[in-house]
């Protein structure tokens, strides 16, 4: 009955279509769905199209946040796992620091206890 997708207030305001209105709402909301849809595949393609490289995923996803909806979940998959590397080797000497922390924590307690069990 309706062709293509109106403004629905547009149509209250005219009193022509109010029956109708849930109707045209749906139509609205699947036309929407169906735009999401298709801009998504379009993003895919291109993303897919322009990297290739690791290295240029991880360009896109610094310069658009979105872009780890956009890439395939194989190649999301590797980009999060380079971020992941590049973090570590950002932290490797904060991580080394904390672990030697550790490391002399659990000696020192492990002395201590050793040293408990001499006395006791």
């Amino acid at each position: 009955m309706v062709k293509g997708i109106g403004n629905i207030n547009k149509h209250r305001s005219t009193g022509g279509m109010i029956r109708n209105s849930r109707r045209l709402k749906r139509k609205q909301n699947k036309h929407s769905t169906n735009k999401r849809k298709l801009n998504r595949q379009k993003a895919i393609k291109e993303a897919l199209n322009e990297s290739n490289t690791t290295k240029q995923l991880i360009k896109q996803n610094k310069s658009n946040p979105n872009a780890n909806l956009l890439i395939s979940n194989k190649k999301r998959r590797l980009v999060l796992r380079n971020r992941r590397i590049r973090d570590k080797d950002n932290s490797k000497m904060e991580v080394t620091r904390l672990n030697t922390k550790k490391l002399m924590s659990a000696v020192t307690t492990k002395s201590s206890k050793d040293k408990m069990d001499v006395s006791s």
